[in-house]
């Protein structure tokens, strides 16, 4: 204990095997704080000029004259080369220092190390720190002191007599062909003047101020972009020109027009862009009624996405409105049909209503009619004028009570009552029907059927319900109505519009599956296939026949039914049906399948291995056969191992080798069922012949367990008793 205290804090002791990291700081780490006079540490080099990797010898002496001082160390490291250990050093972290504590002889230590010079020529130094030591078990009294740092210059002896950083001998980056000139050197570049400035055996290859030159190889007039050769002279095969992308194809250059083909014809980086010259022009098709905008169109190769290549939509904003429409008459006098004409303006117009003409402008109409979308001027939509040339004469005239005159057009005159409704004729607009009379019930059959003066107003009892429609997209909503008999303009005869302010949501209207937005209003914006089952639920939202719950056909590749297990594995206990292509060898039963517990001998076989169900041990062997049916090494065809205690080859026998019926520890020879046992009972002593002679007797015939006399009996019967104890030791 007391030794292990002492090198754990005597300094001295703590580095007498060297220590690194001194060479320019000094020993204080370890014997004193700072330098001593009374030591000198001194570097030599046995040549201070040398070639590179060039190895010379190195000392250092420490000296110190002073009695007490009995041994020295040192460390040294330099700024390049390698340094190699010499008597007394060793290298470590590429520095030189003692192994041991030097003893000093006439107060120095030499110390002799080597230096194996870089390859780098230049100039390196060499510095070191040398201490001398007293040995009394602390760092009292050591002295120390750093040596003048020695410079080693590597040179290998080849002058640079141009200065342009090359010397004439090569020093492994090449020799300068001409150290006369400073351009002229191995790296520099070369140019077009019959000079080999790069000191490569060639003159005026790849010049820097050369012309530049492009391979054509399909012969095209355009060089290859990726393969410029410079050179003073022309460069067969050639041109001066770039810019052919696919220098193997003539087809394939700058001049040449781009087609809709895949391929960058023109070499503009490309690639069937809008200048190919047989693009076709595409319209926007904002609607998607499968006519565009001739406003807004694109020359592409392919149609982009939202463009068709018809044009022709006066108004890409409504999808009913396209030269495919039909033309019908419409509250906004719409168009439809893109011909420039709309409603009466077009002849091919449906919808139209009939209207009388009205010559005498008194409101009503005689016999002559026509279709028109809006009442024309001069005529009216109600008839029944008995004289359209006198404006006295018309159904909504008053009769004259003491005038025999037909002024309402009812056929009778003043006081007279036709039609038996109570009322006069002079108080009775039409006294030739009992249906209209003053109070009587208006309704919508272009009549003044209350007499009141007005024709179909909104209190006819069947007057319709028109429905706003605020975004103009020809279906209204709910929220604003009124009645009238003919359609209002602004209004529209239906409620289904779900979102009246947005033209582009209205039952008509594509639907844009999952943005949130019901565009065609029927309720339901992500249930594609319309199968009851949202796409959040839907595990696949095309097809209607699959949602959770679906009848399931299994081992058709279809999860009908979402439930995100295989469509091969009917009983869901995570392995396919064996006989499409998995593990499962019953897929109808969740506890029979591919590593499924097993219980043997039950007849019932649950890990799809039948072979095991009588064979656990897989050996081959059925259990009735095998007599361990737990050990694969255990069956009647295996090898039986004599002596082990296990019966191997199942035949009940383990210890009578040779079968001759005797086990081993009764039988002599195990292995010769001609030799038996002779023991003779009690004496334990072979039964032997007497021969006649002296010590000569032999075993008795059939008795092979001794060959020799009596004398020799005992013996042989010790080496018999240890084969036996050998043959059993197995089992022991």
């Amino acid at each position: 204990m007391s030794l292990l205290l002492l090198l754990a804090t005597s300094p001295a002791f703590a580095s007498s095997a060297g220590k690194t990291g001194s060479s320019t700081t000094g020993c204080g780490a370890c014997h004193g704080a700072t330098a001593s006079a009374s030591t000198t540490a001194t570097l030599a080099a046995s040549d201070t000029v040398v070639a590179p990797g060039e190895a010379i010898t190195l000392t250092m002496v420490v000296a110190n004259s002073g009695a007490s001082y009995t041994g020295a160390g040192l460390d040294v490291s330099v700024s390049g080369g390698t340094l190699r250990a010499g008597s007394n050093t060793r290298v470590a972290a590429s520095e030189v220092t003692h192994s041991a504590t030097t003893s000093m002889s006439a107060g120095s230590v030499t110390f002799n190390f080597a230096w194996t010079a870089p390859t780098a020529e230049g100039t390196y130094t060499l510095r070191g720190a040398g201490n001398a030591v007293n040995n009394n078990r602390s760092d009292s009294g050591d002295a120390w002191a750093l040596a003048s740092n020695l410079t080693l210059t590597v040179d290998d002896g080849c002058d640079d007599l141009d200065g342009d950083g090359v010397e004439a001998c090569d020093d492994g980056t090449g020799a300068d062909c001409d150290d006369d000139d400073r351009g002229v050197f191995p790296g520099a570049a070369e140019t077009c003047d019959g000079v080999d400035e790069d000191c490569d055996g060639t003159v005026d290859e790849s010049p820097t101020d050369g012309t530049a030159y492009w391979p054509d190889d399909d012969g095209d007039g355009y060089g290859d972009d990726d393969a410029m050769t410079r050179s003073c002279s022309a460069l067969a095969g050639h041109l001066t020109v770039a810019g052919d992308c696919d220098d193997t194809n003539f087809d394939i250059r700058p001049d040449t027009f781009e087609v809709c083909d895949g391929i960058d014809q023109d070499c503009d980086g490309a690639i069937d862009g809008p200048d190919s010259v047989d693009v076709e022009l595409f319209y926007r098709d904002a609607d998607a009624d499968g006519y565009g905008d001739e406003s807004v169109s694109l020359h592409e190769c392919s149609a982009p996405a939202g463009y068709v290549v018809d044009g022709g939509d006066c108004d890409d904003t409504r999808g009913g409105v396209n030269p495919d429409a039909a033309e019908v008459c419409d509250a906004l006098d719409l168009d439809e049909d893109c011909d420039t004409r709309a409603d009466d303006a077009d002849s091919g117009v449906t919808g139209t209503s009939t209207f009388y003409a009205d010559a005498d402008r008194d409101g009503y109409g005689g016999d002559a009619t026509v279709a028109r979308c809006a009442v024309p001027s001069g005529y009216t939509a109600v008839p029944g004028d008995c004289d359209d040339g006198d404006n006295r004469y018309n159904p909504g005239a008053r009769e004259v009570c003491d005038e025999a005159v037909d002024y309402n057009c009812d056929g009778s005159a003043g006081t007279e009552d036709n039609d038996g409704d109570g009322v006069t004729a002079c108080e009775d607009c039409n006294d030739a029907n009992a249906a209209i009379l003053p109070g009587g019930v208006e309704s919508c059959n272009t009549v003044d059927d209350d007499c009141d003066g007005t024709v179909d107003e909104a209190d006819a009892a069947d007057a319709l319900t028109w429905y706003l429609d605020a975004d103009t997209d020809g279906w209204g909503s709910a929220g604003d109505t009124t009645r009238a008999c003919t359609q209002p303009d602004g209004y529209t005869d239906d409620a289904l519009d779900c979102d009246d302010t947005s033209a582009d949501v209205r039952p008509d209207a594509p639907e844009v599956w999952y943005d949130a937005v019901d565009q065609d209003c029927d309720g339901n914006d992500d249930d594609q296939d319309g199968d009851g089952h949202p796409a959040g639920t839907d595990c696949d939202d095309v097809l209607a026949s699959t949602f959770p719950g679906a009848p399931d056909a299994w081992y058709d590749g279809v999860d009908a039914d979402c439930a995100a297990n295989s469509d091969f594995d009917q009983d869901v206990d995570g392995q396919d049906s064996a006989s499409h292509g998995g593990t499962d060898c019953d897929d109808a039963d969740p506890a029979v399948y591919t590593g499924a517990p097993d219980e043997p001998y039950d007849g019932v076989v649950t890990d799809c291995v039948d072979a095991d169900e009588y064979d656990v041990d897989g050996d081959g062997a059925a259990v009735d056969e095998d007599c361990d049916d737990a050990n694969s090494a255990v069956n009647p065809d295996a090898t039986e191992v004599w002596y082990d205690g296990i019966d191997q080859d199942c035949d009940g026998n383990d210890t009578d080798q040779d079968g001759d019926g005797l086990v081993a520890d009764e039988d002599c020879d195990d292995t010769d069922p001609s030799v038996t046992d002779c023991d003779t009972g009690d004496t334990g002593e072979p039964v032997v012949e007497d021969t006649g002679g002296s010590g000569q007797d032999k075993v008795k015939d059939g008795c092979g367990c001794s060959t020799t006399s009596p004398a020799a009996g005992l013996a042989l019967g010790l080496l018999a008793l240890g084969a036996v104890v050998r043959r059993r030791s197995p089992t022991a």
